[in-house]
Parts: C-alpha cells; structure tokens; sequence
C-alpha cells in the first residue's frame, strides 16, 4: 500500500469532525497551534511536520498506523465510512428540507389564488345585491307612484297601451 498524504489528512479531518471538537480544544489537546491545524484542514499544508501529525492523531483517539493505512484493522475506515454516511444523510436531510419547502410555497399559492377567487365572488354578490336593490326601490318607486297618481300612474297607462294593442290584434286577426 502506497502511503499518501491527501488521504491521510482526509482521515484526521473525518476523525476531527466526528469528535464534534473545535479546532481550538483540538490545539490544546494536541500541543499543536491552531493556526496549523486551520491551514492543515484548509489544504494550505501539504506536508505537515510528522510530529504535528502524531500529535493530532493521538488527541483524536487514533494511531499513526490506522491512519497512513498500515494496519490491518483500520479505524480510519470505519470513521470515513462514517463520515461519508453522516454526509449522505445530511444532504439527504437538506433535500427534504427544500423539498418540504418548496410544497408549503405551493400550498401558499393554492391558498392565495383560492382567496382571491373568494374575493372576486364575493365582490359579484356585493354588484348582484346593489342592483337588486336598486331594481327593489325603482319598483317600489313606480308602485308609490301609481298608487298617489291613479289618473296617471306608470302601470296603468303601460296596461292601458298593452291592452289596447292585444284588442287591435283580436279585432284584426278573429
């Protein structure tokens, strides 16, 4: 097996994040300073002093061994697995989270389209109600009317004319 740093610095950071550690506690754990470790983790170090490695490795519960991949029972593994399952599941996570989003936001738009499909009906009840009281007092207007001016009121010169012309017919047609 072919020793390679990249990887190793991967392992250290699984096992730093998995410890649930702050890189400061890792410095103060470790004797190594913090601006290290932040350059180490950032990838600005590409090959760390061995003795900052060990140190890391031990504050993090591990072994120079596991980590560089020459034991045969590896924790390493165990925690990168680990980490990329936490990984997956928090992605996971998120694309529950936006797809729950993105149905209360459609839910929001269904309500709001329901809302002003209520407001424009109820605004034709209002328009309806108005002329159908307009048309109430209009008759009620024409019916006081016939009823104070009997020689001449509305409906009676309309009937006088109606049945004056279905007479007209009668008299023509029979």
């Amino acid at each position: 097996m072919e020793f390679n740093m990249t990887q190793a610095t991967e392992a250290l950071l699984s096992a730093f994040r998995l410890s649930r550690m702050t890189q400061k506690e890792l410095s103060q754990i470790s004797d190594v300073p913090e601006t290290s470790i932040q350059k180490l983790f950032a990838g600005d170090i590409r090959e760390p002093r061995f003795e900052n490695f060990a140190r890391l490795a031990k504050a993090l519960n591990l072994s120079v061994d596991d980590i560089i991949g020459i034991s045969s029972n590896s924790e390493v593994e165990s925690l990168r697995r680990e980490n990329e399952l936490l990984r997956a599941r928090t992605e996971a996570a998120e694309a529950n989270e936006r797809a729950a989003k993105a149905e209360t936001a459609a839910k929001d738009i269904v309500i709001d389209e329901k809302e002003m499909s209520n407001n424009r009906l109820y605004k034709s009840v209002i328009v309806i109600g108005f002329l159908f009281v307009i048309l109430t007092f209009l008759i009620v207007g024409i019916l006081i009317y016939d009823i104070t001016h009997q020689d001449r009121g509305w409906f009676q010169s309309a009937a006088a004319y109606y049945y004056t012309g279905i007479g007209w017919i009668r008299d023509y047609f029979l």
